[in-house]
């Protein structure tokens, strides 16, 4: 009886990992799609937005977009449907968070939710080819901040947001509540990592001063091995622990042929 019933849970199991194989995958975000989605075409899509934005990307020429994310190891984001932008054009809004460069040229800088890799900073920096209007785009992965230049005769700010909505990812005002909460875990870990090298920094120098006694003095083989191994190994961790933020940025960077100030900093270290 035992065994009959060990024998049908491993037949479920199997039927389930199966099922889990073959089911198709969306063309653009990857994820499972319902049965009711899908279709036998080549390109399929689990919902419309991510059929429009699949289709979007193709006809403005951003489909490397696609290729870039799969060398990432990654996958695009879901679009953001029924979110609301309309905020971002009432006049107390701009009066606190968007800059008149001249007569009809505004700025804006918006703290960026979804950002995953190389391949979003690509793409979010690619978006004056599919708003019309839309000047300029940069995007800073370290602070996760996107800077918009726009013409306001052309387009709006919400018009913007919805188009990065779209894409499957979501702007909020820098200065929000939510947005200071999390500047300050982050600066709480940015502290953690400047103790660590401090810490970890002044162990080596205690070891330097320590082999630089014993060329005066004796001290055997092994033990000198010892401390310069342990030294070089503990120079390694200051370096890349506290700095794996410019060194990600800075291999970003380089995958999306867009250098930008972490890469000297990360040559420095």
């Amino acid at each position: 009886m035992t065994l009959a019933v060990g024998t049908n849970q491993e037949s479920l199991i199997d039927e389930s990992i199966r099922e889990k194989s073959s089911q198709a995958l969306c063309t653009h975000c990857g994820q499972a799609m319902p049965k009711s989605f899908q279709t036998t075409s080549v390109e399929k899509f689990c919902c419309a937005g991510c059929e429009a934005v699949w289709l979007m990307l193709h006809e403005c020429g951003l489909e490397k977009y696609y290729a870039m994310q799969t060398a990432e190891g990654s996958s695009p984001n879901r679009p953001h449907r029924n979110s609301s932008q309309a905020y971002l054009d009432h006049a107390e809004f701009q009066s606190r968070h968007v800059q008149t460069l001249d007569d009809d040229r505004l700025r804006a800088e918006l703290r960026l939710d979804g950002l995953k890799c190389g391949a979003c900073l690509w793409l979010l920096e690619a978006l004056p080819r599919l708003e019309r209007g839309l000047m300029n785009s940069r995007v800073d992965l370290g602070r996760s901040v996107i800077a918009l230049e726009w013409v306001s005769a052309q387009t709006s700010l919400s018009k913007i947001a919805q188009r990065i909505a779209a894409l499957g990812y979501q702007v909020r005002p820098i200065g929000t509540l939510a947005s200071r909460q999390e500047w300050r875990r982050q600066d709480r870990i940015w502290l953690i990592d400047i103790a660590v090298a401090g810490a970890i920094s002044g162990n080596v120098m205690a070891i330097a001063f320590a082999l630089y006694g014993a060329q005066f003095s004796w001290m055997d083989d092994p033990t000198r091995q010892f401390l310069q191994w342990t030294s070089v190994l503990l120079a390694a961790i200051a370096v890349l622990w506290p700095g794996r933020l410019f060194l990600r940025n800075a291999m970003n960077a380089i995958r999306a042929r867009r250098p930008h100030m972490d890469l000297p900093i990360a040559l420095a270290l």
